[in-house]
């Protein structure tokens, strides 16, 4: 386990007495200030590590980073002493270590994260088995302190990788990226927004040129049919002419329903339906060339026909 010692108390503690320094109870002032001190150091060394962008560069100065971590209230609460030994002024110690965050860079730090993708503060502590009460988070601590021999100076050591540096240089960290995240995110929601306008322009056109070539087909189709039935002889047309009118109203009803479940875009719909119009028309083409060198076939003396009755299958759109 990886320690860091950091000189961070350099008040008097008093007298050498008869035998050199005397030692420092963990639970002294003089003992958690360096503590202390191990901490803020290690969150702006971390952070100065980690907020640089892919050069190297940094992208928040180190003015900033000593400023945000500043605001952070840190101290160490149920100080005891774990060891000592009566042959050394070193002591080892434990405690709770508690940091308290301001609100508004917690409330920043959750924006970036969202942001990011990342779950909460709250995850991040559950995480790191950082434990949270409001704005205040907590981890156990552990440390050693030692007086110098003079006894003007408290030395401290503890191990970095407690979780509280993690996770505190990582919310501070959030924090002071906030506004670039949240930057980085509008800038793809934009690029998303415009790559998607630009798909679905060039579907809308797509479905137009399908459209426009289907019904290319359809106008031959029913040119071919018009002409088929033309060329049949009167009075086969007159006997066929209710079985055809028949034909149309079910091939339109069966296209709009094949349009209506094809698709709920109105040209791809319309597609679909001129599509089935012309295959039935084709097939109806087919079935029609059977009479086109037939007699009449015989039956019963109808009634005259109007003119509107012979010709309304010509005025039917195919």
């Amino acid at each position: 386990m990886r320690k860091v010692m950091m000189v961070a108390f350099a008040g008097a503690l008093g007298g050498c007495g008869a035998f050199g320094a005397q030692p420092v109870a963990c639970t002294a002032e003089s003992a958690a200030e360096p503590v202390v001190g191990i901490v803020r150091e290690q969150l702006e060394k971390r952070l100065a590590d980690e907020l640089k962008n892919g050069d190297g560069k940094r992208m928040v100065s180190l003015a900033n980073i000593r400023a945000s971590v500043g605001e952070l209230l840190i101290e160490l609460t149920d100080v005891r002493t774990s060891k000592k030994d009566p042959n050394s002024t070193k002591r080892f110690c434990a405690a709770t270590l508690a940091v308290k965050f301001p609100a508004d860079m917690l409330t920043d730090a959750d924006r970036a994260r969202d942001s990011a993708g990342m779950g909460d503060v709250s995850d991040l502590a559950d995480e790191n088995d950082v434990g949270r009460e409001a704005n205040r988070f907590t981890t156990p601590i552990e440390f050693e302190i030692q007086p110098t021999d003079d006894g003007s100076k408290v030395f401290a050591e503890t191990a970095t990788d407690n979780a509280m540096f993690a996770f505190a240089s990582e919310v501070v960290g959030a924090g002071l990226m906030r506004s670039r995240l949240e930057n980085a995110k509008r800038e793809e929601q934009q690029a998303q927004a415009a790559a998607s306008a630009e798909q679905d322009a060039a579907l809308a056109e797509q479905r137009q040129a399908n459209l426009a070539s289907v019904r290319t087909d359809n106008q031959l189709a029913a040119q071919t049919i018009g002409a088929m039935w033309k060329a049949l002889d009167s009075g086969t047309r007159q006997q066929l002419l209710p079985v055809q009118r028949a034909w149309i109203r079910k091939k339109d009803a069966d296209c709009r329903v094949e349009a209506a479940s094809a698709s709920t875009d109105p040209a791809e719909m319309e597609s679909a339906r001129v599509a089935c119009d012309t295959r039935a028309t084709r097939e109806r083409i087919d079935w029609l060339s059977q009479y086109r060198s037939a007699e009449p076939v015989y039956a019963p003396t109808p009634a005259p026909a109007s003119t509107s009755d012979t010709d309304a299958y010509d005025r039917t759109d195919i």
